[in-house]
């Protein structure tokens, strides 16, 4: 490296998650101006769209009631998946799928924390999800996930 040089080249890797289609048209839309302002290239590695659930699905319903029933949470407001996850290659194949995670904070970084208590709680879920939805008569609704 040589002081008071300006690079020829620099490179920059954006990751950016949006919370619907829309936020994520108007982010891209400003990042494509703003690289044709500078004369900069661009490259789309992947473009997905974030994954949000219809928490009035019974299926999701049967989901939230076990989560209470065994962690005694109640207050689930639901959160988008911001394709951080693999949910959005199940939905985009029209495959009911579901996120949730345990207690913590941090989500990807160095300071990422889950709460150690509700750890031996996750089987539990998944095994009360499963017998329950097993004896679930199939509903009359169409249980695919939005992609917004």
């Amino acid at each position: 490296t040589t002081f008071n040089q300006v690079p020829d080249l620099a490179q920059a890797q954006l990751d950016i998650r949006s919370i619907n289609k829309a936020e994520q048209d108007r982010l891209t839309k400003k990042i494509l101006a703003l690289c044709d302002k500078y004369h900069a290239a661009t490259k789309t590695f992947i473009l997905l769209p974030p994954v949000v659930h219809d928490l009035q699905n019974p299926y999701m319903q049967t989901l939230i009631s076990v989560i209470a029933d065994i962690t005694g949470v109640t207050d689930q407001p639901g959160v988008v998946s911001h394709a951080g996850s693999e949910a959005i290659f199940f939905a985009r194949q029209h495959i009911p799928c579901a996120v949730f995670y345990p207690t913590g904070g941090g989500h990807h970084s160095a300071e990422e924390w889950i709460d150690e208590n509700v750890i031996d709680q996750f089987p539990s879920i998944i095994q009360g999800y499963l017998d329950r939805v097993a004896k679930m008569p199939t509903p009359a609704v169409d249980a695919k996930p939005a992609l917004v």
